[in-house]
């Protein structure tokens, strides 16, 4: 969206301070998610483990209606109505205020913690025992950072954008706390699956679920 808009004929005039704090910032974003993403790709066999049990536990019609709909068009409409204050932002004259400095900031603070929850997460899957748990670094404050960081990310995209499209609050935050409260219902099956110790339930009483 942030190049089209480069291209349109009103960020003639826009301020480039702005374009190029919102460019900087999303581009860390999205060069994170998909390096996390690319790194752990085996090929064009790998699925997600949670399409997996989708498919096992659906049938083959109501598997790929849900597959088409709930996995990848909804979540890219999210994301799209998300950004369309951007786009406003992205060619509006206005100068930068400290707002916009602030959401800039949110979201590359928001982005490294990511980026070292993912690093945690990878080191112990790569050496991590049946029934070991991690709850440490920045685990010991999360039972899901990775979600916090994705809602901080959204908060400072409306910051960046919240003096020009005040109504950009509505959208900052796509419904990610009832996600992770599903996860934290589903997970405990699935490790029990896999032999997996019960120290889950406990790891629920001693951190948060998603903000630490």
């Amino acid at each position: 969206l942030l190049v089209l808009g480069w291209a349109l004929p009103e960020a003639h005039g826009a301020d480039g301070n702005r374009q190029l704090l919102l460019l900087g910032a999303l581009s860390y974003w999205g060069a994170r998610l998909t390096w996390n993403w690319a790194r752990g790709w085996s090929g064009l066999d790998h699925e997600d483990w949670r399409y997996v049990d989708f498919r096992k536990k659906l049938s083959p019609v109501l598997f790929e209606l849900i597959n088409l709909g709930g996995l990848h068009f909804f979540p890219t409409l999210i994301v799209f109505l998300c950004m369309t204050g951007g786009i406003h932002a992205w060619v509006s004259p206005e100068p930068v205020g400290w707002l916009a400095w602030v959401g800039a900031g949110l979201i590359g603070a928001a982005t490294t913690l990511q980026l070292v929850a993912d690093n945690a997460l990878r080191a112990f899957r790569a050496t991590a025992a049946p029934g070991d748990i991690l709850d440490s670094g920045v685990w010991a404050w999360s039972r899901h950072p990775n979600y916090f960081g994705e809602i901080c990310v959204w908060w400072g995209c409306a910051c960046s954008v919240m003096p020009i499209v005040p109504a950009s609050l509505v959208m900052s935050t796509p419904g990610l706390q009832p996600t992770c409260t599903s996860y934290d219902r589903y997970w405990p099956t699935t490790w029990q699956r896999h032999n997996w110790s019960s120290d889950w339930v406990c790891l629920t009483t001693s951190t948060m679920l998603v903000s630490p």
